[in-house]
């Protein structure tokens, strides 16, 4: 993982035949904005922020399923070494790279090749202390304006 969180592409998939083939490069592809993908992006987003990244086990099979897709699509606007997906929706934008949605707990691929990712019951223990303990804190900052406190 780099230090913006995310995994490291690397270049495992440099001397793949997939990468070899001509991609698509589309500058303005066409981005469907719905309140139903408004939604999926929060969830997403939020998933992120909560969980963390998805494991490195869950990241490399999404990306492996996405390098061998028709439906990926690479841009000089917003470079990205696995690209952006044409089939979601979401366009091109920073948070629309692949290398950022396959780290998200709560996106899946819109032609069924990967789901969501649901952590196991430790990790789901692990979740929920962390956010016990952020809203611990929030609360006690409340609290302490309350009572006078800085």
């Amino acid at each position: 993982m780099n230090k913006h969180g995310y995994y490291s592409v690397g270049k495992s998939y440099s001397s793949d035949d997939v990468l070899a083939k001509p991609l698509p490069k589309v500058e303005d592809p066409n981005r469907v904005l719905t309140v139903a993908n408004a939604v999926k992006y929060a969830k997403a987003e939020i998933s992120l922020q909560i969980q963390g990244p998805v494991p490195t086990e869950v990241f490399e099979e999404r990306k492996r399923q996405c390098v061998g897709c028709e439906f990926r699509m690479v841009t000089d606007k917003i470079p990205d070494e696995i690209g952006f997906c044409r089939s979601c929706g979401c366009g091109v934008s920073e948070r629309a790279r692949l290398t950022v949605k396959l780290t998200m707990p709560k996106t899946s691929c819109p032609q069924g090749k990967w789901a969501a990712y649901v952590a196991s019951d430790n990790r789901k223990t692990t979740v929920v202390a962390a956010i016990a303990t952020k809203l611990k804190g929030a609360v006690q900052k409340v609290l302490d304006k309350l009572s006078g406190g800085q």
